[in-house]
């Protein structure tokens, strides 16, 4: 069974408020309102399978985070596995941002793909409809539920890869991936990172 942690980079402005009420799934974070992301996310959010949908699942109302599998996070910025005290350091000192380790049930959570939607997000503007609905199911198609992540995958080197023994549905290797929680994280749920 893949053990992992959860990170959610906050700015320094907004941690009083989420250790009073929470993490909202309705909060916005940097770069949601570029236009390009936005556009990104509508357009995943209208070609959403209906089993993700009825999950909760919606890119334009989820919390965001970091994914930490065996001391190693997945930055999303960098798309690389770094160290886990170095990955902190880095967001300590960057400007104003916080992070926050949270303790969430795995069945609100979900990995996607990051390397699928940059594809989309790239293309969104100038590609033909069915381009980018192909690049869209391809997205939904590499989400992996975070039970299924923990059950069905191991660490090798800098991916985490299907086990054999796992649904062939199941994508074979994902290497830059972002956390998506369908719920809110109460504050009881969310600690600094130390």
């Amino acid at each position: 069974m893949l053990e992992m942690s959860i990170y959610h980079k906050a700015s320094a402005e907004s941690v009083d408020s989420i250790f009073t009420d929470g993490l909202r799934c309705s909060r916005r974070g940097p770069g949601h309102d570029e236009p390009r992301v936005r556009r990104t996310n509508d357009v995943l959010d209208d070609l959403r399978p209906d089993h993700l949908r009825l999950q909760g699942l919606d890119r334009n109302a989820c919390t965001y985070c970091y994914l930490v599998v065996d001391g190693l996070v997945f930055d999303v910025e960098s798309g690389r596995l770094v160290p886990e005290r170095d990955w902190l350091t880095r967001v300590g000192g960057a400007s104003g941002a916080v992070a926050l380790r949270l303790a969430v049930d795995p069945a609100v959570g979900y990995v996607s793909d990051l390397e699928v939607y940059d594809e989309l997000a790239a293309r969104i503007d100038d590609a033909s409809d069915r381009t980018v609905h192909k690049l869209a199911q391809r997205y939904w198609e590499r989400v992996v539920a975070l039970p299924d992540l923990c059950r069905h995958y191991r660490r090798s080197h800098h991916a985490l890869v299907r086990r054999a023994e796992a649904p062939a549905g199941l994508p074979s290797r994902l290497e830059r991936v972002e956390v998506l929680l369908t719920a809110d994280v109460p504050p009881d749920r969310i600690a600094p990172a130390s």
